[in-house]
């Protein structure tokens, strides 16, 4: 499905937005309200795996 210019923000991994489709139906990009969790599990991952 091809997306028309500048109707979804550009990915950019320095910023640290998701974009996402919310429960209500709305959308949008913002910052990403799992990254702190997801940081802990990648880490625990980590070192699990070199043990």
């Amino acid at each position: 499905m091809p997306v028309a210019k500048g109707l979804l923000p550009v990915y950019d991994p320095k910023n640290n937005e998701v974009f996402e489709i919310r429960r209500d139906g709305s959308a949008g990009s913002g910052p990403d309200g799992r990254k702190a969790r997801l940081d802990v599990m990648e880490k625990a991952a980590m070192k699990a795996k070199t043990e």
